[in-house]
């Protein structure tokens, strides 16, 4: 055959002959796993209820569906309480941009799974009880925040959001924006 022409191609449902397959050789699997294997070398951290620290708040994590950790491209996992103390920790700068591999949330419709928090999609609702009283929820789509929404009422949220319209929380100011205005009012009781 030259080398202009194409080779026949198989008909529907016919099988390639073995002999004319493209050959895998033994080295380049080999060398997709070593990379498969350094790329799996930051993995999220198992946070232990009661025990664990928030690394910005100091209070211990007790609820897993608000945890959230933060990644370092050495797998150094900060571990969180909830999403606020998640951006505050990412906003101070104790660990530069660059050296962020991930930052993690737990997925509130699961709870037992995390997922990223850039794509997330998060309810901010009164009704939603979170660690800092911002009423924040995270979920891994779209789908699960709009079912927990139908449930409890709020809004909607992308990670953008979010992160512009939660404040550098201190432990003191749990429930307000950057710009110090609460992001839900105060409970009136008729007094």
């Amino acid at each position: 055959m030259s080398a202009l022409q194409v080779p026949p191609q198989p008909t529907h449902g016919a099988r390639t002959p073995r002999s004319s397959r493209p050959r895998t050789r033994p080295r380049t699997v080999a060398a997709v796993a070593l990379l498969a294997l350094a790329a799996c070398g930051v993995r999220p951290a198992h946070v232990h209820l009661g025990e664990d620290e928030c690394a910005h708040c100091r209070m211990v994590i007790t609820d897993r569906r608000f945890a959230a950790q933060l990644l370092t491209d050495r797998g150094r996992a900060y571990l969180f309480d909830s999403i606020e103390c998640l951006i505050a920790f990412t906003r101070s700068g104790r660990v530069p941009d660059e050296q962020i591999h991930s930052l993690l949330v737990t997925d509130f419709s699961a709870a037992d799974g995390w997922t990223d928090a850039r794509t997330a999609t998060y309810l901010r609702s009164p009704a939603v009880q979170s660690p800092m009283g911002s009423g924040l929820a995270a979920h891994a789509t779209e789908h699960g925040a709009r079912d927990h929404q139908r449930l409890v009422g709020g809004e909607i949220l992308r990670w953008d959001d979010v992160f512009r319209n939660t404040g550098a929380h201190e432990p003191d100011g749990a429930g307000m924006r950057g710009d110090g205005e609460r992001l839900f009012a105060e409970p009136d009781h008729g007094d």
